[in-house]
């Protein structure tokens, strides 16, 4: 199966919203995830947002953020009939070769479990498991 990677433009926003839902993953339209949110950070770093097209089709979504030290690799999803083709592994090299360009040291993920899938990607990839570390956050609001 041929695919491409390419760059997400904020005119993806509907595109992506609608891998997330086939794919699963949870999102936050009133959040962080809002049109508004989301195409403001595809704005402010360009290069870090990618897309896998089977034709015209987007069949996988996967981003990335910057801190000035610490890459991460966020949001990543493939529609369930184009999972196991390596397309997450493509979007994922893709991701950190664009956050090594900008200065990145390391390069994190967080993956919500259970998700024995994207846990042996990342591996594979080699990342390395900490399983003594907790992530926890502060939101202003519910659903942010």
């Amino acid at each position: 199966m041929k695919f491409a990677i390419r760059k997400l433009t904020p005119g993806h926003y509907d595109d992506i919203i609608r891998v997330w839902k086939k794919a699963e993953l949870p999102f936050m339209p009133r959040g962080r995830d809002s049109r508004r949110k989301l195409t403001g950070q595809m704005r402010k770093d360009p290069d870090l947002f990618f897309g896998a097209f089977v034709g015209k089709e987007l069949v996988g979504v996967a981003f990335g953020s910057y801190d000035g030290r610490r890459g991460t690799i966020n949001r990543l999803a493939v529609v369930p009939e184009y999972q196991h083709k390596g397309i997450a592994a493509k979007l994922v090299a893709k991701c950190e070769k664009a956050l090594r360009a900008k200065g990145a040291v390391v390069l994190t993920t967080l993956i919500e479990i259970p998700n024995p899938g994207s846990i042996g990607l990342f591996k594979k990839a080699g990342y390395y498991v900490h399983e003594n570390v907790r992530y926890l956050s502060k939101r202003r609001c519910r659903g942010c």
